[in-house]
């Protein structure tokens, strides 16, 4: 052996390519399968032992376990014992008793042999069946790690719908207030406009009102001036005939007394007509007005109507929301 390459500890995890420390506990595992010597203080293993090792590696690598790997070696490899130094060979070197004793082995080569064989296939079979438990635990450990993950997994989700779901209520509620607070505004617009068209149309109507009896009275008093100018000029007229013909109303007194009676009842009649007919027009727009007052109190009602309800949405407002909130159609179609 001091003839061939040697490697420390050292030199075999440059080789290898892993830690110090998985190659000291594969040094101590596999001990019985490698070719060392001590040099002073420090054990040197031969180029015999870097392939072991390299097998090692290789078996670890392919996840094989430990029983596997020694099954392995056995069957590859066998088992080395140390290899002494030359001097320690030349101390321990054989007497010619024990040379005598050697001669014999042949003679129980079978024997051991036999033996041998049955050892080790009991120890192959009891390494089988440690490797299936060691396959059947890794397995079990497998199939735990998936459940432990696959329930891990669920309740991350189940946290993460929990936390979409209280996120969408909430959202769904501000939303829900925020409609609300919306159709409040346009309800108040609403009643605002509705109370201004109100207010003009009450102005309108008084003016309208206003305008009207300012015509008619304007049309009252030029008809009663007419009438009176035409009862003066008629009067006048009447004097004057009386007074042109007073002779001859002495000679027909009846007949012009029939005559004037006549004709002042002909006049009568017709101022009465014409009183009446200005009577009925003032009746008709005393009606008009009397019927523009009735619309008046008509759209305050509305008015009221619409404040009232205004009221109510203001506490549906303020009032705490209920546990299920309604369709948001069916809290436009209430508004309405």
């Amino acid at each position: 052996m001091s003839d061939s390459k040697t490697y420390l500890a050292s030199d075999l995890v440059n080789e290898l390519g892993v830690a110090r420390s998985t190659i000291n506990d594969w040094l101590t595992r596999y001990g019985d399968y490698l070719e060392s010597e001590a040099r002073g203080k420090r054990r040197v293993y031969t180029a015999r032992s870097l392939e072991v090792l390299r097998q090692i590696a290789e078996l670890r690598n392919s996840n094989a376990s430990s029983f596997e790997i020694e099954q392995h070696l056995t069957r590859m490899f066998g088992v080395h014992p140390e290899v002494s130094t030359p001097l320690e060979e030349s101390a321990d070197a054989p007497s010619p008793a024990e040379t005598e004793n050697s001669e014999n082995l042949p003679m129980a080569r079978p024997m051991f042999d036999e033996m041998s064989s049955r050892i080790a296939g009991e120890f192959g079979q009891l390494a089988e069946k440690l490797s299936q438990f060691e396959e059947e635990r890794r397995s079990f450990s497998r199939r735990l790690w998936r459940m432990f993950a696959v329930v891990f997994l669920l309740f991350i989700l189940s946290i993460l719908l929990l936390i979409g779901g209280a996120y969408y209520l909430c959202g769904e509620m501000n939303r829900q207030r925020s409609r609300t607070s919306a159709e409040i505004t346009q309800s108040n617009q609403k009643y605002e406009l509705l109370q201004k068209e109100s207010e003009l149309r009450r102005q309108k109507a008084e003016e309208e009102s206003r305008k009207q009896m300012d015509q008619f009275s304007v049309v009252l008093d030029k008809n009663r001036a007419d009438f009176q100018k035409n009862l003066d000029k008629l009067t006048n007229e009447l004097s004057q005939q009386r007074s042109q013909y007073d002779a001859q109303l002495r000679k027909m007194e009846k007949e012009a007394a029939a005559k004037n009676e006549a004709d002042l009842r002909k006049a009568r009649e017709e101022f009465a007509r014409q009183q009446l007919e200005k009577l009925k027009e003032l009746s008709r727009r005393q009606e008009s007005i009397d019927h523009l007052k009735k619309e008046k109190n008509e759209q305050e009602k509305e008015i009221a109507a619409l404040k009232k309800r205004l009221a109510e949405l203001e506490k549906q407002l303020h009032a705490p929301l209920p546990a299920s909130t309604p369709a948001p159609e069916a809290q436009k179609e209430e508004v309405k």
